[in-house]
């Protein structure tokens, strides 16, 4: 299946930049799983490049494609495209085959991870395309280059779901079930993007807020010491709450459907620069791994307030989305292994699934909000 890259474009209209996974260019009336398993999970941001197979004749050219990606996607997200060399048969990453042919990703996201001719673009327009990129290669390459590493990011197209009366582009592929923005008609994702694709390569506010969205660059927050608030999931716009019988010690923290009861609500009590304590004031105990190892996925619980690690958090922010939320990460550490909060079983709308500590990685299932 493939994704098609955006030729002309036509009318400015109304929706949102999505995530998707699963097989794309497949028109389908369900939505898919959420971006947590297309959004890239490398540790240290970088993603690897290569070329399947480049020609010196086309140095210019991948110098465009490399300089477009850089002040575009990784410029914004925390993201680093890293080789740019020729691929082996081992390679890892984006892999990227030069044809005089129709510009697509064969996947989305991490899917194309080592997948051999995973992505294809158009450096000589002469089969392919129309008289405008034969004069203006160089925009053309630059605009197909950067919608096409929106894919390999794990971005659908903008367009997908607008009526007819808004875009008459075709859908391509699923909408996804992660909304990012607010509808932008201006995103380089966009079949039908007001004004000229050509010239046009650089990102919409819309699609600067999307990828710092999938790929945060955190900076500590500053959450006012003492503040109280609910904590809501972006994976489902569900609240964390402490679950139990009253009385219990050590209550699970869990996700469910927001109540204004104390057991939904939380105080933050500063410890130092971005870091905090969570108390539940239903029970004034705080939160802690509870765990007596170093293991991943511990579940998140309440117990008499200590001083020791596994009851201090850094708390993260995440920056704001186009909606003007901000959005955190909470993560911790116990005996040398730091992780974070999140939901178990990845992304899910379904209530009473408990929170565990794990490895900090992309996805809706990690970032909160504070109410």
């Amino acid at each position: 299946m493939l994704i098609e890259a955006s030729v002309l474009v036509k009318a400015v209209i109304f929706f949102s930049i999505m995530i998707f996974s699963g097989t794309y260019g497949v028109r389908s009336a369900s939505a898919s799983t959420a971006g947590s398993d297309v959004a890239w999970q490398q540790l240290n941001g970088e993603i690897n490049v290569c070329w399947e197979n480049f020609d010196d004749r086309y140095s210019t050219e991948a110098g465009w494609v490399k300089n477009s990606i850089f002040e575009t996607w990784q410029k914004y997200g925390n993201v680093k495209f890293v080789g740019w060399g020729p691929c082996r048969s081992e390679s890892r990453g984006v892999r990227i085959k030069i044809d005089d042919s129709n510009p697509l990703v064969r996947e989305l996201g991490r899917k194309l991870d080592g997948m051999k001719n995973g992505m294809v673009l158009n450096f000589d327009f002469v089969k392919w395309g129309n008289s405008s990129c034969t004069s203006r290669r160089e925009d053309c390459v630059r605009n197909h280059a950067v919608h096409e590493f929106g894919h390999a990011l794990g971005l659908a197209h903008e367009h997908n779901t607008a009526g007819p009366e808004v875009c008459r582009s075709e859908n391509q592929g699923s909408s996804g079930d992660w909304p990012l923005t607010i509808y932008d008609p201006d995103s380089i994702m966009n079949y039908c993007r007001s004004g000229s694709t050509l010239g046009g390569w650089n990102l919409s506010r819309g699609d600067v807020d999307g990828i710092k969205t999938i790929y945060p660059k955190y900076i500590p927050a500053d959450i006012p010491d003492g503040r109280n608030g609910q904590l809501i999931t972006q994976q489902s716009a569900q609240c964390l709450h402490v679950q139990g019988a009253d009385g219990q010690r050590r209550r699970l923290l869990m996700q469910w459907p927001c109540q204004r009861t104390a057991e939904f609500y939380f105080s933050f009590h500063k410890l130092g620069p971005g870091e905090y304590q969570l108390r539940s004031p239903y029970s004034g105990n705080c939160f802690h791994y509870s765990t007596n190892g170093n293991e991943l996925r511990a579940p998140l619980m309440q117990w008499e307030c200590a001083e020791t690690e596994e009851f201090r958090f850094k708390i993260d922010s995440a920056g704001t989305d186009s909606w003007g939320q901000e959005w955190f990460r909470i993560r911790g550490s116990r005996k040398g292994s730091e992780a974070c909060f999140h939901v178990l079983e990845g992304p899910t709308k379904e209530p009473r699934k408990p929170m565990a500590a794990w490895t900090c990685l992309n996805g809706p299932e990690y970032l909160f909000t504070i109410k």
